[in-house]
């Protein structure tokens, strides 16, 4: 447990700019070099300036940008820093502690235990064909209950799989696709190949499939599971997209328009949970078949675990606010819900203390992160990432330095030496660091050699769910970064490189980031990963939270026209209303 401990200096309310006592990590002659005006009591001018760095792109010059004036305390020298402008939280300690939620205590525990047991009734009974089965675990995983019936749904899908016989039946590309989604989504052996009867003999789909949106539907999300070197379910994407998005303005059913326009933004294999749930929740309560006590068992699991992430988000709050960062340094992104909501990657609160520990982490990366990004000169920061070196986080505050050592010194990196590290300058790697030795401790996993060595190493089901996050980023925010006067992120070095546009420069990345997540299917499914799967679904989890995160901009840093605050109270602050008659 040393690398959690380690940190046990910074989730205690003490500053670690003071270096009147020692320090129990170490760093008192590291941080005494860096100036006290580095982190408080500066006199501060906010205005625009131009920044002297330039950066090449197309043989033009792009003029890198925000920054703020300040006049250090006892110091004649005025030294020019970046600013990047970011707002306020939104989200004020006060508020944050008055969150209270009523679906608490044992009457509504004796509820939801009456309701749970009737819905696993509905899992286990028998039904005419499978394929009623399939779309009853479809709902119950969409509504985000699935978690209370691994069990019973593995033994459901155990016993169809092995009495399916593809070649020899005769189902529809809606059934064949949601067969094979469900059954890759928990880890059977399913060919692409299933889908070779809708091919024609030139290769391609055959036509009169462009009319079954349903199927279309289903194939398109079943297309997202593909492994690596699977083209055949890039084409099958392809094509489901392109008539999807034709017929999206002529589908009369106004439930199945609703369905197909929310899987053309996000497809559900990359959909935060949590999120999806709120959402589907809503979406299934408006169809016709509604299962009213499936529905009533999703609403009240939905605002009881609601309630939990509330006192979670509240402890959090408390050590944020007892720690003082926002005051003593107002250029920090005060951001402490927003972190809070990356570790819904544990969207049904399972793992104990992971939602308060890990919102830590989130916020001091935060924060080391915009110290290293907007604030500090490299006079200063070389001190500080000493000092960072004795806390386990050489290798992100390592590249953290390097990123500001490319901007100071004019540096433009080509595309592939920006991702060979942006990946872990993302941050993600070192939550998820944390993380296995919190899902260790909570699911009673042993820690492990080859899972500590899969850690150092950083295995392949970690570098890709962070060079996902580290891709989705820069789509929603190298502008901005850009004007605070950042380095050129992927995006625009691509631009850089081959003379494309931004458009077509958006297009590309797009397709990396398609590409990563075929790498992180096929990560998921290696014989010898040496996580257990609970934990695999955090990690992927994480990368299908920063397409939440990032869907409209970078909510992380911004409100983006009231979106952020909009969902935010969807997952968080308000609950369900139920009707128990």
């Amino acid at each position: 447990m040393k690398i959690i401990s380690s940190l046990d200096f910074f989730f205690s309310p003490h500053k670690f700019y003071h270096t009147t006592e020692k320090s129990r990590i170490g760093c008192k002659q590291q941080l005494r070099s860096i100036p006290v005006g580095f982190f408080v009591g500066h006199q501060l001018s906010w205005k625009t300036k131009v920044s002297t760095n330039q950066h090449c792109r197309n043989k033009q010059l792009i003029n890198c940008s925000m920054s703020t004036t300040v006049k250090e305390l006892n110091d004649e020298q005025t030294i020019v820093r970046r600013c990047a402008n970011y707002g306020p939280t939104i989200w004020k300690y006060e508020y944050i502690q008055s969150l209270n939620s009523n679906y608490v205590g044992e009457e509504y525990e004796m509820k939801a235990a009456k309701l749970k047991e009737e819905v696993k009734i509905m899992i286990l009974e028998k039904m005419e064909t499978s394929f009623q089965k399939f779309e009853l675990i479809e709902k119950v995983k969409r509504l985000g209950v699935s978690y209370h019936f691994e069990k019973e749904i593995e033994s459901c899908l155990d016993a169809i799989y092995n009495e399916t016989n593809w070649s020899s039946e005769v189902v529809d590309l809606n059934e064949t696709s949601l067969r094979f989604r469900l059954f890759r989504q928990h880890g059977y052996n399913v060919s692409p190949d299933v889908f070779d009867k809708f091919i024609d003999q030139n290769g391609n789909f055959k036509k009169h499939l462009s009319e079954d949106i349903v199927g279309l539907l289903s194939l398109y999300e079943a297309s997202y599971l593909a492994l690596e070197e699977e083209s055949a379910l890039d084409d099958a994407r392809n094509f489901a997209a392109k008539h999807l998005k034709e017929k999206l303005k002529i589908i009369k059913n106004s439930n199945l328009a609703m369905l197909v326009n929310h899987a053309l933004e996000v497809p559900l294999h990359w959909a935060m949970k949590r999120f999806e749930a709120r959402w589907f929740i809503d979406a299934y309560s408006k169809q016709e078949d509604v299962n009213n006590t499936l529905l009533n068992f999703a609403k009240l699991d939905f605002n009881m675990v609601q309630a939990e992430h509330q006192e979670e988000l509240k402890h959090a709050s408390r050590w944020w606010e007892n720690l003082g960062w926002d005051k003593k340094m107002p250029f920090l992104r005060d951001r402490l819900l927003e972190c809070y909501l990356w570790t819904l990657a544990d969207p049904q609160n399972e793992m104990r203390y992971y939602g308060r520990m890990c919102t830590r982490v989130n916020q001091l990366i935060t924060s080391i992160d915009d110290i290293y990004d907007v604030y500090g000169t490299l006079d200063e920061l070389d001190p500080f990432t000493n000092a960072f070196l004795r806390l386990n986080w050489k290798d992100l505050c390592g590249c953290y330095m390097k990123e500001a050592t490319w901007f100071h010194e004019g540096h433009v990196p080509s595309l592939d030496e920006y991702l060979n590290h942006a990946w872990m300058s993302v941050g993600i790697p070192l939550v998820i660091n944390h993380a296995y030795f919190l899902c260790a401790s909570t699911f009673n996993n042993p820690i492990t050699e080859e899972g500590l060595e899969a850690i150092k190493n950083y295995h392949e089901i970690i570098k890709w769910p962070s060079m996902v996050v580290r891709l989705v980023n820069d789509l929603a925010t190298s502008k901005n970064e850009l004007e605070r006067g950042d380095v050129l992120k992927s995006v625009q070095l691509f631009m850089h490189e081959t003379g494309a546009s931004e458009e077509e420069a958006q297009e590309y990345i797009k397709g990396l980031i398609r590409e990563t997540w075929r790498k992180i299917n096929t990560a998921r499914t290696m014989p010898d990963c040496p996580f257990e799967m609970k934990f695999v679904d955090i990690i992927t989890n994480i990368a299908r939270l920063a397409h939440y995160m990032y869907q409209y901009g970078d909510a992380h840093g911004h409100n983006i026209e009231g979106k952020n605050k909009d969902r935010v109270t969807l997952l968080l602050i308000d609950p369900i209303p139920i009707s128990f008659d």
